[in-house]
Parts: structure tokens; sequence; C-alpha cells
């Protein structure tokens, strides 16, 4: 049995050499993910170990290149880790700790948006070439300020301004947003909020680029009745931030997120469109058509076209996967090659990881990557055979057979893309919903014949003043897609809320995915053992049952399908976070100002008055005290345990993590470590 499995091994393995490569990719993703899940920062000797190892695995390969694979593996994993290493090393963006009342700031604008989380009409502003008084500020500052008081700015103009400047939060649960950490990678210290004016000087001719996609988003804005000027703008330029939060929660709920996030789906779109277009243009012109390869030259063409799309969209990670396999594509159409390949998927994620190693900790990059890794697997392998028995073998009644295989195509299509992205939506979101299916099945033939194609002539049209019947006609097929995202957000199973994943579960799932999906022998099959691992480690994962906030303002713990919160009127972010790190839909307010746990021995105390008269009545006296007061306070009044945490030690370790089994307590200093994006309590 055992000499049998190693002959399959063997053979699968030698057989698949030309894909080894593939795997030099996965190198560097394991690489960058071990250097994030540090306590510290490695010191010298390892770099020296990584140079060591990638030498080693070179040397080792010239004379045995059987193991060429796992020397991509290894040279992989350690380009990745010096890489991400190298730029965490030179960004020098000084963080703040500590909020600064009442200081003057000077700098350019660098972008300008709406604030997706404020009800109110709020800008978010990022300032670059920033100036604290008259200190150089080494990193940039994020400001919010009314959208009255900045109708007159523009992307590039200089600022001189009083604000109040606070520091980015750490995050209050183990499983939630590194706000901190994704605003260091961007270089952005603090966030700011605007008092004064003292100066603006206009700067017209500074970041035109940038400019013209602010201006273009306003000019969909104005064209368009809300919501569907701020869909339009998602889909052309990228900003989402105008989208109602309503609006955007129903489209999260339906499976539809993705279609408002440049991606793949979009840039194909476009430059298929306008290949295709190029293309039958070019054939009217006969003297272009018989000088010329008009094929390679639309080809050419559409990847142009793709790469100033790609700039108008601010450059998102989703798009740069899709601009390289796009520019790859039209590549071997130059050449006569396959277009689209494993090969290709494996290129576009080196180039994306080598540039911005940071991105792999985005959902875009990996909800991305995943669609199609999952599709391009598919494609490869099964939908050949599926072709050839369905399509061969089935009569052509009134030629309806490549329309139903159409209709097939983007059936198997949905359902693969959604499969291989809900494990990392789930992880992301700690949310998946059962409708996406049939949501996907009427949204994406919607975006692809009706609104990405009026999108492109709309914004042609703009160049020349616009054409208010194309907006018409965008506008009602924008509305379409906006029922259907609420019609489908209604449905039963539309949102199922589930608990977080530990970060473990999701690298074994992941490992398992890419084993069945860059394979191609029947050794692939054996991914699926690391996958069910995953998943049977995720749903055997115990989450902390209680959490308490470093502001020490509330605290809250799960019991049952709801989260209790000490005080449902304050900090409703972090309270949400925990909710839906729980997995849970449902807050619900304390009865008392205190809860008293039997496993472990604990109580919760958030008014020291109200504890310590419970704590005088009760004959079962906790062995841990938790409280908002102060452990003198208990010691004053007899009061006595094993361990008081108080609210100098909560305040001080940044908030804990409570679990039902030793240890107990976990403090989130110590489980976010010593990193240069973490903050000094």
């Amino acid at each position: 049995m055992l000499k049998r499995l190693h002959q399959v091994l063997t053979s699968c393995y030698f057989a698949e050499h030309h894909r080894w490569v593939h795997w030099l990719p996965v190198g560097l993703i394991f690489g960058i993910a071990s250097y994030f899940n540090l306590a510290q920062e490695p010191s010298t000797p390892i770099y020296l170990l990584l140079i060591a190892i990638a030498a080693a695995s070179i040397i080792w390969t010239r004379k045995n290149s059987h193991f060429v694979f796992f020397a991509y593996l290894s040279i992989g994993f350690c380009i990745g880790f010096a890489l991400i290493g190298a730029k965490v090393n030179n960004n020098s963006t000084l963080m703040f700790n500590a909020p600064q009342k009442t200081v003057k700031i000077s700098g350019m604008i660098e972008s300008i948006e709406n604030h997706p989380y404020k009800k109110d009409e709020t800008l978010r502003i990022i300032l670059n070439q920033v100036k604290i008084g008259k200190n150089i500020y080494n990193a940039k500052i994020r400001l919010n300020t009314p959208e009255q008081q900045a109708q007159t700015w523009d992307i590039g103009d200089k600022l001189q301004i009083e604000a109040s400047i606070y520091p980015i939060p750490m995050p209050n649960s183990l499983h939630g947003y590194f706000a901190r950490r994704a605003a260091f990678l961007q270089e952005i210290g603090g966030t700011a909020r605007l008092q004064k004016i003292i100066n603006h000087k206009n700067t017209p001719n500074h970041h035109p680029l940038t400019k013209y996609r602010h201006r273009l988003t306003q000019k969909l804005l104005s064209n368009l009745q809300e919501p569907y000027g701020a869909i339009a703008a998602a889909l052309v330029t990228g900003d989402r931030s105008y989208i109602p939060t309503e609006l955007r929660q129903s489209f999260a709920d339906a499976g539809l997120a993705h279609v408002l996030a440049i991606s793949g789906l979009h840039l194909s779109l476009i430059a298929g469109l306008i290949f295709l277009l190029l293309r039958r243009l070019m054939c009217l012109c006969p003297p272009i058509a018989n000088r010329f390869p008009i094929k390679k030259l639309a080809a050419l063409l559409a990847a142009i076209a793709s790469g100033f799309y790609m700039a108008i969209a601010d450059f998102g990670i989703p798009v740069q996967r899709s601009f390289v396999m796009i520019c790859l594509a039209m590549f071997a159409i130059c050449l006569d090659r396959t277009a689209f390949s494993m090969r290709s998927l494996a290129i576009a994620a080196t180039v994306v990881l080598v540039i911005a190693p940071q991105s792999l900790l985005s959902a875009s990059f990996q909800l991305s990557f995943a669609a199609v890794l999952g599709l391009l697997a598919f494609y490869e392998s099964a939908w050949p055979n599926l072709q050839e028995k369905l399509i061969k073998n089935s009569s052509n009644l009134l030629g309806f057979k490549k329309i139903a295989w159409g209709i097939i195509g983007i059936l198997i299509t949905t359902i693969i893309a959604s499969l291989a992205t809900t494990p990392y939506s789930v992880a992301f979101f700690q949310r998946f919903t059962a409708q996406a299916i049939l949501g996907n099945l009427i949204a994406i033939p919607l975006v692809s014949f009706l609104i990405m194609p009026l999108g492109l002539f709309n914004v042609f049209f703009l160049l020349f003043g616009g054409s208010s019947t194309l907006f018409w006609l965008w506008e009602k097929s924008l509305a379409m897609l906006c029922t259907t995202a609420e019609l489908v957000a209604k449905l039963p199973g539309a949102a199922i809320q589930v608990k977080a994943v530990p970060e473990y579960a999701l690298v074994i799932f992941s490992f398992g995915m890419l084993w069945l999906c860059l394979w191609k022998k029947s050794w692939r099959w054996f991914g699926l053992a690391p996958i069910f691992l995953g998943i049977f480690l995720w749903r055997a994962y115990e989450l902390p049952i209680a959490y308490v906030s470093s502001q020490c303002d509330i605290m809250a713990y799960k019991e049952q399908n709801a989260a209790y919160i000490s005080d449902t009127e304050r900090n409703n972010f972090t309270s949400d976070i925990w909710a839906q790190e729980w997995g849970v839909a449902q807050q619900k307010s304390w009865k008392n100002s205190y809860v008293h746990f039997t496993t472990p021995s604990l109580l919760l105390i958030t008014s020291p008055k109200e504890g310590i008269e419970y704590l005088k009545q009760t004959k079962n006296l906790p062995k841990s005290i938790i409280t908002f007061g102060y452990a003198n306070t208990l010691k004053k009044y007899g009061i006595m345990a094993n361990q008081i945490i108080d609210r100098n030690i909560i305040q001080y370790t940044g908030g804990l993590a409570v679990f039902k089994k030793a240890p107990h307590f976990c403090f989130l200093k110590d489980y976010f470590g010593k990193r240069p994006w973490c903050c000094d309590f």
C-alpha cells in the first residue's frame, strides 16, 4: 500500500515539473504572512539565516534538479519575508500615541473622499508634506472636515489649519480590523479634526491624474441621481465612499459586494469590449486591415486602455492583478499563444507581492486571487471534459445551444467563484450569504452587457460634454442593479453571521486550496485533507467569552446568541466588532453593573459602588475581579481576590480578552506584540 502510494506521488511529482514554478508566489505569501505574525521585529541574524537558506536552495538544486519545487517554495518564502521586512524598516512613519489639542498643521492635499462611516456630510482628506507647528512631521495626516468648509479645496492644494490630532486606536479584539497597522503601512500617523482654517492656497498644476479622478467622480455624482451616481463612481474611479451605508450592506448581504469593487470582472470587460470594438472598426477600413495584423494591434491598444482604467481606479490591488493578467493575455494573443493560464496568475501574484507585499493583508487581494485561482483550476481541468460531453452530445434546438451554454457558464462561474471566496469572506467579515448564486446570476449579465459598456461610452462622451440619453440609460441599468441587491438581500439566508476564523485555520485551509488548484494530476485531491482540517479547526476554535475595552468604557460577554454590552449607548463601534467576532447579530444591555462567572471564577464590574455591595452580600466570592474602578477602592472595603485587574492595568495593557479555559486572561498589548505600528500604552 505504502509502496503504491509512493509510486503515485513520485509519478505525479515529476509529471508536473512544469508547474513547480507556480509555487514561487506561494512561498512569497507564506513568507510575508510569517513576518506579520511575529511578536516582535526580526533581528539581523534572522535575515542572514534567510539569505543562507536561499543560497543553499539554489546550490542544492544545481546538484539535484528533482528538488526545484522545494527550492521555489523556500526561495519565495525568504524573498517574501525579506521584502516586507525591508519595506517596514524603511517606513519612518511616526504614529501618534496620545492626542494633541489645537495645533497648527500645514500640508498638501493628497486625496479627498466622502467619509463612509459618518452620517453627516463629512469629508476625509489625506494631507502629505505635513508640518506640525514649525517641525516637519514624517507621516501623513487623515483630516476629517465638514463638506461645507472644503467646497473650494482640490487635490494638490496647500492648507494651513488649526486642528486636534488623535492617535489611530489599536484593536479592541483579537480578530478585529487592525486599523492602526493599515494606517502605518499607508504612512498615515494619525487623524485630525478641523477647528479653524488659517490659509488655503490653490495649486492647479499638482497631481493631474488624481485631480482628474476626483473631478470625474464629482461629474458622475452630478449627472446621475443618488445613489446611482455613487455606484457609477465606484465602478469607474473606485471611490466607494459616497455609497449609502444601507445600500452597501444590501450589496454585501446579496453576495454582490465584489461588483462595487473594481476587479478583474470590470477590467476584463472593458479590455474585451475595447478589443472587440477596435478590431471590428479596423476591419471596416481595408487599408488598415490589409496592411496590419489588426487582431494584435487591437490587443495592444486594449492593454493600454486597461492601464488607463487602472490609473483612474487608483491602482487597487485587484486591478493590478487583473491588469498584469490582461497584459499577459494580450501579449499571448500577439504571440498566438493561449491567453489565460495558471502561469499568468502566478506571474500576476508575484508582481503584485514584490511591488506591494503588504497587499497580502487586504481582503481585496485574497478574495480576488482566490476567485481567479478557483476559476482557472476548474477551466483548466474539468471544463474541457464538460464541454465535450454536454455540447457535442446535445442537439442544437432552434439555435439555443450557445445561449443555454452561456447561462450554464455563468452559473458554473458563479458557483466556483463563490466557493473559492467564501472562506475568505467569512474570515474577513464573519458572514456569508446563501443567496450569492441567485444575486450573481442576475447581476453579472446586467453588469457585463449593460452597465460597464454604458459606463465606457458615458465616460468617453464626457470628453465632449456628455450625452443625457446615455446617462439616462446608464441610470436605469444601475437602478436595476440596486433593486436586485435590495431584493436578494431581503431573502432568507441572505446574511448569515458566523464566528471569527483563527489565522492558523485559514493558513491550513489556504494551503489545501492551493494544492488542490495548482496541480492537475490525481494527487491534487490530497489538498482536501488540509481543507477539511482547516474547517474543523475553525469550528473547534473557542473564542473569548468576554472582552474589556482599553478605554475602560464598556465590557461585553457572549451568552447563547446575543452579545451583552455593559453600556449600549457608548462605543458602539467596539461593541459591533465584538458582536461580529462572536457571530451574533443581537446586542443587549446588562441587567446590573456587574456579571459573575463561575467558569472561570470571575466578576466583571463597571460601577464600583454596586459591585462592592454585591460582593458584600454574596457568599461565592470570585477568584478574579475586573473593574473599571481601582484596586485600592476594593481593598479599602475589605474585598480581596487572587487577582484584581483595575482600570490602571486595563489601560496599560490595551484591554483584555477573557477565555473559559486557562490561561483565562489575554492582554491585547501582549497579544499584538512590540511592532512598529503598535501603540505605547
